[in-house]
């Protein structure tokens, strides 16, 4: 039984290594889109934060210049992806998201150039009582 868990613990720090690695490597990713990014005229990747508000996350976003009508958000359990064109500008950013979440109880509002999205984390699993 003890090489059981031995083999366990094997696959589990593998997996942590695989991680750091995907990690690492989408940093690179996001470092050569930065460098492109900057080369392309009118291209700008909106400001965003994460706050957790425990049952939910709230990522807020700066599109100024954009109407409400322009903004175009779009969520999946894991990513959050941002949108605008204004004309004179286009706005793109994509968040990989710090846990998963419900995307369909995702709201957003947007009010003077900054775009609030809620997104209610999703549970895991819940004790269910017997009766």
């Amino acid at each position: 039984m003890a090489s059981f868990w031995r083999s366990v613990e094997r696959i589990l720090e593998e997996f942590e290594r695989l991680e750091e690695a995907v990690e690492e490597e989408v940093e690179r990713f996001r470092r050569l889109m930065s460098r492109f990014e900057e080369r392309v005229p009118g291209f700008r990747r909106p400001r965003m934060e994460v706050y957790d508000r425990g049952d939910r996350l709230e990522v807020v976003a700066e599109l100024p210049g954009a109407s409400k009508e322009q903004v175009d958000v779009r969520a999946t359990e894991r990513q959050l992806t941002i949108h605008a064109d204004t004309g004179t500008a286009t706005y793109h950013g994509e968040l990989l998201l710090p846990c998963e979440v419900n995307p369909d109880t995702a709201r957003a509002t947007y009010r003077n150039g900054v775009l609030t999205v809620t997104l209610e984390k999703r549970v895991k699993g819940r004790r269910i009582p017997v009766e």
